[in-house]
């Protein structure tokens, strides 16, 4: 038989053989968390620009959906979780989890879940580059899936302290006055208010501390008026840290007080790591 006519016979025979042969399967879809989006202050708002800086205390709002789940007896089984940490993987806060058993129709094979989420960030948070985790797990199928959005937070740079420490003492005129007084004059009668930061102490387990700052007024002479030796005490156990404090404190200038220099001290102890630190502010009394 000639050479080409055996090739015909075999191309033929190739083709019959290709015919009958069952079509290949489609390649498993893949479980995906697709469309992650974190919103621009609220739900269902654009997305947020690439240069965005969150502050502490503001709301996150964050949405995605899922992709290349296995249905089951018109049934899926989706089980997800969501957490936040900060640039030392320290979680914002609790850990959210949730799930989908929805019953999926001929008319649903192309529905893809939703989660949103609005996360409430602490009110406290230095500058740095955050992480949010997201786990979904397709039950039904034994899949798990992870995917990690990053965002970032404007804010103070952390700085490492040794010990405790009050910075930022400033007298003011009235409790609400945004500017500390210049100069610090106060007449006989008046009221004096203080403000401070408390920073440097030691946090403990489950984020514990304990502080107390207490107070004493004196003439330039070094001559004690006034003493309080325990004017507050704060203490806690946040579920993120908390990394300073704010102080303060009111003084009635006595209406017979002579005009002079004075000296108010805030003395602050860390009951923790018994340690302990001070900062002093002058003011004048004037008629």
């Amino acid at each position: 038989m000639p050479a080409a006519l055996r090739w015909c016979f075999a191309c033929l025979a190739a083709l019959a053989a290709s015919v009958g042969a069952a079509p290949p399967k489609p390649a498993p879809q893949k479980l995906t968390i697709v469309q992650a989006v974190l919103h621009d202050q609220r739900e269902d708002a654009p997305a947020i620009s690439a240069s965005y800086r969150y502050v502490a205390g503001e709301v996150l709002y964050l949405s995605y959906r899922v992709s290349g789940y296995t249905v089951k007896n018109d049934a899926v089984d989706l089980r997800w979780q969501m957490y936040l940490t900060d640039p030392d993987g320290l979680l914002l806060a609790p850990m959210e989890n949730g799930a989908f058993k929805d019953e999926i129709s001929v008319n649903d094979k192309d529905w893809l879940p939703r989660v949103d989420h609005a996360v409430p960030l602490p009110p406290q948070l230095y500058a740095g580059d955050y992480l949010i985790h997201l786990r979904v797990s397709d039950e039904t199928a034994q899949a798990m899936v992870e995917q990690t959005v990053p965002f970032r937070v404007r804010g103070r740079t952390k700085d490492k302290l040794e010990r405790i420490l009050i910075r930022g003492l400033h007298l003011y005129r009235s409790e609400d006055d945004p500017e500390p007084i210049d100069p610090v004059t106060y007449h006989p009668g008046a009221t004096l208010w203080a403000r401070f930061e408390i920073a440097g102490y030691q946090i403990g387990e489950k984020n514990a501390f304990e502080v107390e700052y207490g107070l004493a007024v004196y003439r330039a002479s070094g001559q004690l008026l006034f003493e309080q030796p325990v004017a507050a005490n704060e203490h806690d156990t946040p579920f993120y840290p908390k990394f300073w404090l704010m102080g303060g404190f009111s003084l009635s200038v006595g209406a017979d007080l002579s005009p002079g220099e004075y000296m108010v001290k805030v003395q602050v102890r860390d009951k923790l790591a018994k340690t302990a630190g001070e900062q002093s502010a002058t003011f004048q009394v004037r008629n």
